[in-house]
């Protein structure tokens, strides 16, 4: 049930979160992420959509862009139907290749443009 073209994919959550997992091996996951038995994760094409339904009023983000075939993910059903990547562990967070600071600007937050994409863009 993966969506297509999804080699990527994206957690968001504060920024200030991000920073206190500094020295972590691994992640569990946010309050919301334990409540669910897993951790959400976004395709490129549900980000904004994600910051927007949970994060709006939030302060800077952080995003995480993880190679989709670097973890377990089990594909869900989620808004509409659309397949969404879950995690059900903890997220190790050497998997990591993108972080990006998502500053919040006055229509939301401003993602990179290459999110667009589905992926980041290679050096």
């Amino acid at each position: 049930m993966r969506a297509p073209g999804t080699d990527w994919v994206y957690k968001i959550l504060p920024w200030s979160d991000w920073e206190a997992l500094d020295g972590a091996d691994e992640w569990a996951g946010s309050e919301a992420d334990l409540r669910a038995g897993f951790i959400r994760f976004s395709t490129a094409a549900q980000v904004a959509e994600t910051a927007r339904l949970h994060f709006a009023g939030a302060g800077e983000l952080a995003l995480l862009g993880v190679p989709a075939n670097q973890v377990a993910l089990t594909w869900e059903p989620s808004r509409g139907g659309e397949p969404s990547p879950h995690l059900y562990g903890p997220l190790p967070l050497d998997v990591i290749d993108v972080i990006e600071r998502v500053a919040i600007g006055p229509e939301g937050h401003e993602f990179p443009w290459w999110l667009s994409l589905g992926y980041p863009p290679t050096d």
